[in-house]
């Protein structure tokens, strides 16, 4: 055969830019692991093709492109190093793709964490358990809450403001959270985005809250609450 190891190659790295248009599919975070993976897969498709290509007699010249010396059948310098550099992807890709798998996974536990919290924080409002529900926040001297331009600072101080505003059960009535939006910012940070909706003695009430929260000791814990009240139509 008469077909060159270069031109054969040429042909197969042709393709690579049809299989990275493919990871456009993938979700973002996604997107560079597919990317990195077929860059190396393609590199060690073209090693595997050359390992079989045979060598045109007729180019003495082994340093060119990626072809094998023809003398002795052993691969060139060029060939060693193409090789060693397939090898280093594959095991780049594969430390990517386990770091990013890691990252998804404990992304998905926190932000199940952070659902759950708030969850069981409606749970308490609607049992009428406002101690409970204060459970949500970080018990801390700097834990915040902003409201109708007026803001608070630390836990009792939010406790008590709560205390003040629904005296029993039949003022907290019953709560609902919607729209919840999670994102995990980092191991220990996150922030969740939602709509509220209230109904007690006191009256009706909804609007949209955005809370920062914290990885502590005793879980996932607020430590920022800034809830805005929907105006009223009249």
């Amino acid at each position: 055969m008469k077909t060159t190891f270069k031109r054969d190659s040429s042909r197969i790295l042709a393709r690579l830019p049809s299989h990275l248009n493919g990871c456009r599919s993938f979700e973002p975070a996604e997107r560079l692991e597919c990317g990195v993976f077929s860059a190396a897969f393609t590199l060690h498709t073209v090693l595997a093709h050359g390992q079989k290509a045979p060598v045109n007699r007729r180019t003495p010249n082994a340093s060119r492109g990626l072809q094998v010396k023809p003398q002795n059948g052993k691969p060139s310098w060029n060939f060693a190093k193409v090789r060693i550099l397939s090898a280093a992807l594959f095991g780049v890709a594969a430390l990517f793709m386990n770091g990013c798998r890691t990252s998804q996974s404990i992304n998905a536990s926190a932000e199940n964490s952070i659902r759950a919290l708030l969850t069981q924080q409606e749970r308490d409002w609607n049992a009428g358990n406002l101690a409970g529900f204060m459970e949500g926040y970080a018990k801390s001297d700097t834990t915040r809450f902003a409201s109708g331009g007026n803001v608070v600072l630390g836990w009792q101080t939010v406790f008590d403001r709560y205390r003040k505003r629904y005296a029993d059960p039949a003022a907290m009535g019953a709560t609902t959270f919607s729209d919840l939006d999670i994102k995990v910012l980092s191991p220990d940070l996150a922030m969740a985005v939602g709509r509220w909706h209230q109904k007690g003695t006191n009256g009706e009430g909804s609007g949209v809250f955005t809370l920062v929260l914290r990885k502590t000791p005793f879980g996932w814990r607020i430590i920022h609450d800034h809830t805005s009240v929907a105006e009223t139509k009249a």
